[in-house]
C-alpha cells in the first residue's frame, strides 16, 4: 500500500515547491512574506511528516503480517497435533492386533483382519500438508505400505479358506498353500512391528516438544 503511493507523495511534493517558488519569485509584499512563512512551515511538515508516517506504516504492515504467519503457524501446528493424536491410537491398536496374530495365527487357522488402515490410506498425501516433519512422514508411510501388506495377505487367507478354492485344489495343495500365506504372515510381522514403534516413537517426540 506504501508503495503505491510514493510516486503520489512526490508529485505533491513537487507541486508544493512549485508553488514555494513561485511565490518566492513575486514581488516582496506582506502577504507574500506571510504566506511564505506559512507555507514553508506547512512544506516543512509535510516533508518531515511524510516520511515519518510512511515508516509507521511499513512498521504496522509487518508486525500485521507477523501476527498472520503466526496465526497460521498455530492453526497448522494444532492440526498436526490432533491428526497425529488420531494416528497415534490407531497405531497402538495395531500393535496390539499384529501381537494377538503373532500369537494366534497358525496353519489352518483364520483371523479376520482387524488392521486400522483407513485413516494411513485416506491421508496418504494429505498428511505432507498438515505434518510439517518428513521424518514422521516417511515412517507412516512405510507403517502403510507393511500393514496394508499383511492385510492383503490376510484377506487372502480368508478367501483361500472359505472361498471355492479349498474344494477346487483339494486339501493336500489347500493346506500347503495356506501354510505358505501365514508363514509369510508371521515372518512379516516383526519388521512390521519395528516400524510402527518408529513411527510412534517419532509422533511421541514431536508431541512432546510441542506441547
Amino acid at each position: 500500500m506504501a508503495r503505491r503511493l510514493v510516486p503520489w507523495i512526490v508529485l505533491l511534493l513537487l507541486l508544493l515547491v512549485a508553488t514555494w517558488l513561485v511565490f518566492m519569485l513575486l514581488p516582496t509584499s506582506a502577504f507574500r512574506d506571510n504566506f511564505i512563512a506559512n507555507f514553508s512551515a506547512t512544506l516543512l511538515g509535510v516533508i518531515i511528516g511524510i516520511p515519518i508516517a510512511l515508516t509507521i506504516n511499513a512498521s504496522q504492515t509487518r508486525e500485521e503480517e507477523r501476527r498472520r504467519a503466526e496465526g497460521a503457524s498455530r492453526h497448522r501446528r494444532a492440526r498436526a497435533i490432533q491428526y497425529l493424536k488420531m494416528v497415534q491410537f490407531s497405531l497402538v491398536n495395531s500393535i496390539t492386533f499384529l501381537d494377538y496374530v503373532e500369537r494366534q495365527l497358525a496353519p489352518g487357522r483364520v483371523i479376520y483382519s482387524n488392521l486400522d488402515i483407513e485413516q494411513l490410506e485416506s491421508t496418504a498425501a494429505l498428511k505432507y500438508e498438515i505434518v510439517d516433519n518428513l521424518s514422521i512422514c516417511g515412517s507412516l508411510d512405510v507403517v502403510r505400505y507393511d500393514l496394508r501388506y499383511i492385510s492383503r495377505l490376510m484377506d487372502l487367507n480368508l478367501t483361500m479358506s472359505f472361498g471355492a478354492f479349498r474344494a477346487a485344489v483339494g486339501d493336500t495343495a489347500f493346506f500347503a498353500e495356506q501354510n505358505a500365506v501365514v508363514t509369510r504372515i508371521q515372518d512379516f510381522i516383526p519388521n512390521t512391528r519395528k516400524s510402527v514403534e518408529n513411527a510412534l516413537a517419532l509422533i511421541g517426540t514431536y508431541l512432546n516438544e510441542s506441547s
